[in-house]
């Protein structure tokens, strides 16, 4: 049977903290290096760590496996990590089988195979030594016995790579073989005795030489390259048949060593500094080599390339969750370069994460915003964002990615400009001297050339100055002030014209600025209505159908972003994208606008929609709130408003939504209670709620949502106990209350959900027993109860569960033995009961099941009956 070992001290490091998270895999990858692992949760890859995501993981958002290494790790991050560099050539080698001691048991007489490389030393190129010296390579586990030892030791000689054996090599080492215990220490640490690596117990290959992928630290002689003494040539990958691999010669690898060690000794000589150096080439390698590997752009952020202009100041335009180990060391993030002062940045507020469900806090997570500072008229627009991280400030390294973002204005838009009055409105012209009017040029309807020369209000009348005196033809020039909306709206055929002066003036009773004020000027056609355009045909035919018309027609700005809307007076409405009328009399009964990249508010005006049955809004990056106004919708069935970017409270004018069927607000920003008006309606069947940020308990009244068939309010902050009412939802076939802070027990009554497949509670503080009564859920595919101060023994009851393919116990206080009515579970393929006390045997039956953790238990399988 073969067990882990702690191989340096950096590993009970690692464990204490809980940076090393273990739950899944009890084994992970460990490489031989020092510095601390920064968090990458999320998918969101930040900077390297000393562990390596196992191959085919695959990130929190679906995405591409996220390798922590990207690349060959370079000579700077070697030169740093190993305190001895050497040219040497391999006289002999030798492997043996030595006693370790295994950290878990406690026991003293474990086994583990171990390589020895002695060395000839030709040169030192970092730190110094003996002439001779050992290399020594520690596997990284250990056997019960000797036998299984040596069986292990031959795979890993069968596996190593001898080809470089007879060439002269840089080795990159440590100075010393201890470390390991004190009973591996005695055996290893002497004066000729150095580290060349550690290996993985489940990658028996030789994973510190040139054969490796990421950690070469053997680099040999390139064959027949003559040359000599600083022009020698070594290997820096492994050539193939068709290609020649690059090489580095000695003199440029003792100018990097030089430059780096000189690097190291410019700070404070802390080993903080260190760490900090060496991160700082890893981020730059993983900037390097990130494209290559993963067909991507390696970055810290994924700002939008592009959203709606004229959105109010505070709009974001990104957020990145960001995590961090201790609450007073958060990133401080800067805007900086030509566009500026467009934009600006903000921190969320920051949460403890209990990442393993063990009810401890392991991490925060915090909000890292973009946001403009302004509304911005449609343009390209460039920056540079800089994340200043409080652990490389000793190394005075930035991490900084550039730039360029467009903002699109909505159709029909013909021009516009930024508009900052400086002389209390009396003589604002198209310059930085008197004020400031930019863009001032623009090209007509008619396709000619025009300018803005002059905008300036005096004695109750806003003048325009502008050549040709006809260049706004048929068009509203509207003021948008910092929060978005429209301070003043001039149309443009309603204006006096001087043609002898090229002056446009109207009739505004007071000023409408102030010196300093920041404005947008947009122009725009002068739109006609519904009730006049060819938008509704049959128009006396269909009243409501012109309203609906007037009223999306006016929520079309609200939601801006990259979507061009065909939505017009002018277009039948029959043909508006995202729109579905039917009936007799005529209306709109579905609005579907998913993944459009919708980046303003949802507009109240929607609310008129009397008719609306279907509004889906759902993937876009929606802000704001939740209008009222939507309580108005009784016809509504299906309201679908998820993977947006919603804040404030769920409206308790949701509640008279009588005929909704279907609710999903999962995945927004949402905040405060759960209304208990919800518990209304009668005909709701999916209730999703998750991955917010709501707070309180679980509203008792949504007991009475007898056709409920999905209730998911996973992921918010929600306190109090679970509702024994919920046991009356007998349609319910999907339970998910997980990653919130329930306590109390888990209610009895649960077990009269007969229909129900899966139930989720992990991550929450329930306590007491896990009820027998859950043996009752017949159809029961998936149980989670992981992460909970749960007790007790595990019911034998759960044996019943026939359809069960998946059971999640573990990290709870559940004491006493394995129920043998486990291993009758013929469909069970995934078992966690890591993070109890469990004792006795465990069922042979359950050997079986595809992916368990039962080898961590440290129990032995019962015999077989």
């Amino acid at each position: 049977m073969t067990r882990t070992i702690m191989l340096i001290p950096l590993v009970a490091a690692l464990l204490a903290c809980g940076l090393l998270d273990t739950s899944e895999d009890p084994t992970p990858t460990i490489y031989a290096v020092e510095p601390p692992a920064m968090d990458t949760d999320g998918g969101s890859l930040k900077i390297d760590a000393p562990l390596r995501v196992p191959e085919g993981t695959v990130s929190a958002t679906g995405d591409l496996p996220v390798p922590l290494y990207a690349g060959d790790s370079t000579i700077e991050e070697k030169t740093i990590e190993s305190p001895v560099v050497v040219k040497a050539t391999l006289i002999t080698f030798s492997s043996e089988i030595m006693v370790v001691p295994d950290v878990y048991s406690g026991r003293n007489d474990s086994y583990s195979p171990v390589l020895k490389f002695s060395l000839n030393v030709s040169e030192y190129l970092k730190g110094r030594g003996p002439s001779s010296v050992v290399a020594v390579w520690v596997y990284g586990g250990s056997y019960d016995t000797n036998a299984e030892a040596g069986d292990a030791k031959d795979l890993i000689l069968a596996e190593r790579d001898d080809q470089w054996d007879d060439r002269e090599a840089i080795f990159f080492l440590y100075d010393n073989a201890g470390g390991f215990g004190t009973r591996l220490d005695e055996q290893l640490r002497r004066a000729d005795h150095m580290l060349v690596g550690v290996g993985d117990r489940f990658s028996l290959d030789d994973g510190y030489s040139l054969h490796s992928s990421s950690s070469r630290y053997w680099l040999p002689a390139a064959s027949g390259a003559g040359s000599t003494g600083d022009g020698q040539e070594f290997l820096l990958e492994v050539p193939t048949a068709t290609r020649t691999a690059p090489t580095i010669t000695l003199g440029d690898l003792k100018t990097r060593i030089a430059e780096v060690t000189a690097e190291l000794e410019g700070g404070d000589g802390s080993e903080a500094h260190k760490t900090c150096v060496l991160e700082k080439y890893r981020h730059l390698r993983n900037q390097r080599n990130f494209p290559e590997e993963r067909e991507r752009p390696f970055t810290v952020w994924n700002i939008d390339q592009s959203f709606g202009s004229g959105q109010p100041a505070g709009t974001v335009i990104d957020v990145r969750e960001a995590y961090g180990i201790y609450p007073d060391t958060k990133i401080t993030l800067r805007i900086e370069g030509r566009d500026s002062a467009f934009f600006d940045t903000a921190d969320g507020e920051s949460s403890d994460i209990d990442k393993d469900g063990d009810g401890e806090f392991d991490t925060i997570k915090y909000d890292e915003v973009v946001r403009l500072a302004r509304p911005i008229p449609a343009g390209e627009y460039s920056f540079r964002l800089t994340e200043s991280w409080p652990e490389y400030a000793l190394c005075n390294f930035d991490i900084s990615n550039d730039w360029a973002v467009t903002a699109v204005a909505p159709e029909g838009t013909l021009h516009e400009a930024f508009f900052d009055p400086v002389t209390d409105g009396a003589a604002v012209a198209a310059d930085v001297t008197n004020g400031v009017l930019k863009p001032a040029t623009f090209t007509a309807p008619d396709g000619a050339a025009a300018n803005l020369e002059r905008i300036e209000w005096q004695s109750g009348t806003v003048e325009f100055e502008l050549s040709s005196d006809d260049a706004l033809a048929g068009q509203v020039v509207n003021f948008v002030e910092l929060d978005g909306t429209v301070s003043l709206s001039l149309n443009a055929d309603d204006a006096t014209v001087d043609g002898a002066n090229d002056t446009l003036s109207w009739p505004v009773a007071s000023q409408p600025w102030e010196d300093g004020d920041k404005l947008m000027l947009r122009i725009r056609e002068a739109r006609g209505t519904c009730w006049n355009g060819t938008a509704v045909p049959n128009l006396s035919a269909n009243p409501g159908l012109a309203s609906d018309c007037n009223a999306l027609l006016a929520a079309k700005d609200a939601l801006r972003g990259t979507a061009t809307l065909n939505w017009s007076a002018d277009t039948a409405i029959t043909s508006w994208e995202g729109v579905t009328v039917k009936g007799m009399p005529s209306r709109v009964v579905e609005i579907i606008l998913t993944d459009k990249s919708l980046t303003g508010t949802i507009p109240s005006e929607l609310a008129k929609l009397t008719g609306l049955q279907s509004l889906h809004l759902y993937e876009n990056q929606l802000t704001g709130s939740i209008p009222t106004e939507f309580g108005s919708l009784t016809a509504l069935t299906d309201l679908r408003l998820y993977a947006n970017r919603l804040s404030g409270g769920i409206p308790t004018e949701l509640g008279s939504l009588t005929n909704l069927v279907a609710l999903h607000l999962d995945d927004n920003q949402l905040t405060g209670p759960i209304p208990s008006e919800l518990g209304s309606l009668a005909k709701l069947r999916d209730l999703f709620l998750g991955d917010n940020q709501l707070t309180g308990g679980i509203p008792t009244q949504l007991g009475a949502l007898s056709n409920l068939r999905f209730l998911n309010l996973d992921g918010n902050q929600l306190t109090g106990v679970i509702p024994t009412q919920l046991g009356s939802l007998t349609n319910l076939q999907d339970l998910s209350l997980s990653g919130n802070r329930l306590t109390g027990s888990i209610p009895t009554q649960l077990g009269d959900l007969t229909k129900l497949r899966d139930l989720f509670l992990a991550g929450n503080q329930l306590t007491g027993s896990i009820p027998t009564q859950i043996g009752k859920l017949v159809n029961l595919e998936l149980l989670d109860l992981s992460g909970n101060g749960l007790t007790g023994a595990i019911p034998s009851e759960l044996g019943k569960l026939s359809k069960l393919e998946s059971l999640y116990l573990r990290n709870n206080q559940l004491t006493g033995a394995i129920p043998t009515q486990l291993g009758t579970l013929s469909n069970l393929d995934t078992l966690r009961l890591f993070g109890n006390t469990l004792t006795g045997c465990i069922p042979s039956a359950l050997r079986n099941v595809d992916d368990h953790d039962l080898a961590r238990l440290r129990l032995q399988y019962c015999a077989a009956p």
